[in-house]
């Protein structure tokens, strides 16, 4: 089973939530170039998976180790905290997915329409996160959270705050201080757990050092220590950086711009594949290889892998001109060693969401 980070293009999101079949059966599928009949989901075209055309030829380098934290001694210097007391505990409701398909004029299935209607199925009490004053007054907000055995950990723009399962506070700081990067202005903050490893994954994009930090807890404690790491962007302005993770890789991605400001121009999407072992071990050095960045690529989202599998899969569905497609990469191997990629491409058909 494979979760997609953080916001992915509409089309992703609707052939995740309305037909998991998707992924399951394209990401299987993908290395071997073909489709199994029977399995493609509606929007999906049986002729329209092509061989690998991405030739990527890596560049080996290093990660370096910026900073050893223990958040558990941090202190906090934001905006006064709520109580627990003020925490607005609620029932969740479970939506229920329903859908029926169109008919083009010639008789063939032109799209499939999904409906969302609420059902009986309740899930646990929810509560109150980080507010909009907490975390820098930005519009939109960029939310994350990420669960571990006892605990979950949110971050939204610049701030940080770590929770009980049961809504009460543990800690609360500032994204700055977590990531050791002094004064340095931040932007979009990414986080997630890794159960195979029992360890926290994070990252952020230090826009005046023009770097990307990423960081790993020390344990399944989201309040212990934790390790940072810097990984260079050659000047470019990194944009949006996206993390996945296997069984031995750990993955970021973004959109390289020429520079941070409102002048600055795309050169594409380019990605680093790190080594997930040396990263949990708290190595001072972490093996890599990173391509890019490749003016024909636009946001290649990296796979959260929930079950164990040495590919790292991501997904694009802006990249280049093809706008009626879907491209699906696999990385093999890990660094120092050898990695390869490799990318098919899907060609759909619309798909049309009701509320």
């Amino acid at each position: 089973m494979l979760r997609l980070n953080s916001a992915i293009p509409l089309l992703i999101i609707c052939n995740m939530a309305f037909g998991s079949i998707f992924l399951s059966i394209t990401i299987f599928d993908a290395s071997k170039g073909t489709v199994q009949q029977g399995l493609v989901p509606s929007g999906v075209s049986r002729i329209g998976l092509v061989s690998p055309e991405l030739n990527a030829t890596l560049v080996p380098g290093q990660a370096f180790l910026t900073a050893t934290v223990n958040v558990n001694t941090l202190r906090y210097n934001g905006p006064p905290r709520p109580s627990v007391t003020s925490m607005n505990m609620m029932p969740q409701t479970q939506s229920a997915l329903t859908s029926s398909s169109a008919t083009d004029p010639t008789g063939s299935p032109a799209s499939t329409a999904f409906s969302v209607s609420a059902s009986s199925v309740n899930s646990s009490l929810g509560f109150d996160g980080l507010n909009q004053v907490q975390s820098c007054n930005c519009a939109p907000p960029d939310v994350q959270v990420a669960t571990g055995p006892n605990s979950l950990i949110e971050m939204v723009n610049l701030e940080t705050e770590i929770f009980s399962k049961q809504g009460s506070s543990l800690k609360a700081l500032s994204l700055s201080t977590f990531f050791s990067t002094g004064t340095d202005s931040l932007s979009d903050p990414k986080v997630l757990f890794d159960a195979p490893s029992g360890r926290f994954f994070a990252s952020i994009l230090d826009i005046s050092a023009l770097s990307i930090k990423v960081a790993v807890s020390a344990s399944g404690d989201p309040a212990g220590a934790w390790t940072i790491f810097t990984l260079g962007t050659s000047g470019k302005c990194s944009d949006q950086p996206i993390i996945g993770i296997s069984d031995d890789k750990f993955v970021a991605s973004a959109n390289d711009f020429t520079s941070c400001s409102k002048t600055g121009r795309l050169a594409g999407a380019q990605f680093w594949v790190l080594n997930k072992s040396e990263m949990v071990a708290g190595a001072a050095n972490i093996d890599l290889a990173s391509f890019g960045p490749n003016s024909t690529l636009f946001s290649v989202h990296p796979a959260h892998s929930l079950s164990s599998t040495t590919t790292e899969f991501m997904v694009s569905t802006g990249s280049g001109s093809k706008a009626n497609s879907v491209e699906i990469f696999s990385i093999t191997g890990v660094p120092p060693g050898t990695v390869a990629v490799s990318m098919v491409s899907l060609s759909t058909s619309p798909v049309r969401v009701f509320g």
